[in-house]
């Protein structure tokens, strides 16, 4: 999330919002590799000589998430199924399958391996991250992977301050303040301001999701863009 401000030294202050954020559906091709057996199923050597009949491997592995998109209140959560099946396109029972997740979040895990229905679930939370930014899920099972993309939004970044000041003036301020999806202020997190002549500030913003910038006018009358990011959108 980027703030836009501009100081305009015995002029004016014109305030600008550029919200940032993902909001893409990125399901992974599901590579066709050696597949993946049910559990107590032997691939090789003797023991596969005498395996049961119904030890079937898997020959692709999906994934379906139930929202491409979820705001970061940390109450909503994203489900994600991975369902195994064969070539033809049964849905296999006992299939070992894991999944991870990236950029902060966490999940639960509805069981180990397959159920009858050939699924795994497990429900994802953004963690304990509020910013805006770009969630990958991975199912794999044995060389079988594949991956799907959800956006975490909500993250809102504004401005107030005086309109004009005068040149060389000090105790000049531009209070930011990082909102969530439900409005509520967004503490402890990381914020820059790059102020042209004024150099870059870094800090975090209160407990009630407050940053005040305090800045001296240069001495010379013009306007100086001022750019706030917190709570950004952001993918590795």
């Amino acid at each position: 999330m980027k703030k836009h401000s501009k100081i305009l030294i015995l002029v004016g202050l014109v305030v600008g919002l550029a919200s940032c954020g993902g909001n893409e559906d990125e399901a992974g091709t599901p590579p066709f590799g050696t597949g993946s057996t049910a559990a107590g199923c032997a691939t090789s050597g003797a023991s596969a000589a005498s395996a049961p009949a119904t030890c079937v491997s898997a020959s692709s592995l999906t994934l379906q998430l139930d929202s491409n998109s979820i705001q970061n209140t940390g109450v909503a959560t994203v489900k994600a199924t991975a369902t195994a099946i064969t070539a033809s396109g049964q849905a296999l029972s006992g299939i070992p399958v894991s999944f991870s997740v990236d950029n902060g979040a966490t999940f639960t895990q509805s069981s180990s391996t397959t159920s009858a229905a050939g699924t795994v679930v497990a429900t994802v939370s953004i963690g304990s991250d509020p910013s805006n930014r770009l969630v990958t899920v991975t199912a794999t099972s044995g060389s079988l992977s594949t991956s799907a993309v959800f956006a975490v939004t909500g993250s809102t970044l504004t401005a107030t301050g005086s309109a004009i000041v005068a040149p060389s003036s000090t105790g000049n301020q531009i209070i930011f303040r990082l909102t969530n999806a439900n409005s509520a202020g967004v503490p402890t997190q990381p914020i820059s301001i790059v102020a042209g002549v004024l150099g870059t500030t870094t800090g975090a913003t209160d407990s009630n999701g407050n940053y005040t910038y305090t800045y001296t006018a240069p001495a010379s009358a013009g306007s100086i863009d001022v750019v706030a990011s917190a709570g950004a959108s952001r993918r590795p």
